[in-house]
C-alpha cells in the first residue's frame, strides 16, 4: 500500500529522486518510409527529469535505482534508452553504484511506462523482508499517484485498476 512503501522509504533510509510516465506515440510516415517513436519509457525519463526539484545532494547515497514499469511489450533497447536518458540527466557521483530494475506486466497496456529513481543512503536493511526489504532495496514503483512493489500482491492491486476506463482518463490528462 502507499503508506507502506512510504513508511519503508522513511525506515530504511531511501528518497525519491524523481518519477515521470511516458505514453508511446507513434508517427504516421505520410508519404515516406521512415518511420518515427516516441517510447514509453523515454517519454518516462524526459517527464522524470521535468519532475527534478528538490533533489538531495547524491554524495552521501549509497545506491541509486532506476525502475521502469510497463506493458508485456517493453522492449529492452527502450528501456536502456530511457535509463540511458535519465542517468545523463542526473549529477551522479562517479563512485556511487547504479542499479536498474524493469518490470512489464501483462496486464499494464503496452503503450504505458513510468519511471521512478530512488537514491539510498543508508544500509539498515537486514531484517527486512515483503514490502520492506522491496523498497530497502530501492525497488519501488509509482504510477498514476499509486506505489507499488514486485510483490504478488501489489501487482494484483495494479492489475484490478488497469481498465481501458483508467487509461481513457491518462489520455484525456494529456
Amino acid at each position: 500500500s502507499d503508506k507502506a512503501v512510504q513508511s519503508a522509504m522513511d525506515l530504511y533510509g531511501c528518497k525519491v529522486i524523481c518519477r515521470g510516465e511516458g505514453k508511446e506515440v507513434y508517427y504516421d510516415p505520410g508519404e515516406t518510409a521512415i518511420f518515427r517513436a516516441d517510447y514509453a519509457p523515454v517519454k518516462a525519463a524526459e517527464s522524470c527529469l521535468s519532475s527534478l526539484s528538490n533533489v538531495p545532494d547524491l554524495k552521501d547515497a549509497i545506491l541509486l535505482v532506476v525502475n521502469i514499469f510497463g506493458g508485456a511489450e517493453l522492449q529492452p533497447l527502450e528501456v536502456k534508452a530511457g535509463i540511458k536518458l535519465v542517468i545523463g540527466g542526473l549529477d551522479i557521483p562517479d563512485d556511487l553504484r547504479i542499479k536498474f530494475n524493469s518490470v512489464s506486466h501483462s496486464d499494464f497496456p503496452f503503450e504505458y511506462a513510468s519511471m521512478t529513481v530512488v537514491a539510498k543512503f543508508n544500509d539498515n536493511d537486514v531484517e527486512a523482508s515483503g514490502v520492506e526489504k522491496s523498497v530497502a532495496n530501492g525497488e519501488a514503483y509509482f504510477h498514476r499517484g499509486k506505489w507499488l512493489t514486485c510483490l504478488e500482491e501489489d501487482l494484483q492491486q495494479f492489475a484490478d485498476i488497469f481498465t481501458d476506463s483508467y487509461f481513457e482518463e491518462v489520455d484525456d490528462d494529456e
